[in-house]
């Protein structure tokens, strides 16, 4: 079975059997497996605020409520943004935006972000499981059970980023009603976390763009009039320790 080391440090692991156990209340052989991708972002909140709790020392409360308070009399902010107020992430204690339609503990940067981390990891070793798939193809079990891990974190991802373009859209719809309204510096919005997704696709294309291009102006392939393209023999025939591998009858 998959393990909790795919997605977290040798650090993180010791506080993530803590969280399960404490937790989710999991029994001691179901300790240290993969979470799922919602369970993981539990888990990092559930880290987060823990850092807060043992920081809270080194707060001044009166210096805390001195600011606030002179956030809250102030005439100029009150008279510009018609009394709103923009609220807290619970966890990451980013300023979200007024009009946002997701009730979560941390910003929807710092959630897509969760996101993305858990499926990186995951892809990493997808491709790692993959190439040895290919050099041993009686140990496919383990890339199968990495492929489903990958597959229901993708899922949950598509939806994630559904609920944060309708985010995005209330945001825009409630921005539309107060134009006189002026979010904060440091404002974690839907829409920013979208551009901030977004964008590692356009950099990867731009590279991939740049990549052909060279491949292009570099070489050309030209096939010759007796090139048969019709399928030839199956994947399996290739690898030496496939059960169909036979050895010299493919030899030219």
């Amino acid at each position: 079975s998959l393990t909790a080391s795919l997605v977290l440090s040798t650090k993180e692991l010791k506080h993530f059997h803590r969280f399960q156990r404490q937790e989710l209340h999991l029994n001691a052989c179901d300790v240290g497996k993969l979470p799922s991708i919602m369970e993981y972002t539990d888990f990092l909140a559930w880290r987060e605020a823990r850092r807060t709790n043992r920081t809270q020392s080194d707060f001044d409360p009166f210096a805390l409520a001195d600011e606030l308070s002179a956030h809250l009399n102030s005439p100029t902010i009150e008279k510009q943004n018609c009394g709103f107020l923009q609220p807290l992430a619970e966890i990451c204690k980013h300023r979200l935006h007024p009009g946002t339609s997701i009730q979560a503990t941390r910003c929807p940067v710092c959630t897509v972000n969760d996101y993305v981390a858990y499926l990186e990891a995951i892809e990493a070793e997808l491709e790692t499981a993959g190439e040895a798939q290919r050099k041993s193809p009686k140990n496919g079990g383990y890339y199968d059970e990495i492929l489903l891990a990958w597959s229901a974190a993708k899922l949950c991802c598509v939806k994630l980023l559904f609920q944060v373009e309708e985010s995005a859209a209330a945001e825009l719809r409630w921005t539309l009603q107060h134009p006189d309204f002026v979010l904060a510096d440091g404002t974690m919005s839907a829409k920013m976390a979208l551009e901030e997704y977004w964008e590692q696709f356009d950099h990867a294309s731009d590279a991939d763009l740049i990549g052909i291009e060279e491949h292009e102006c570099a070489r050309n392939v030209h096939f010759a009039e007796e090139t048969n393209f019709d399928s030839g023999r199956g994947e399996c025939y290739f690898w030496q320790k496939s059960p169909r591998y036979e050895p010299g009858r493919y030899a030219v």
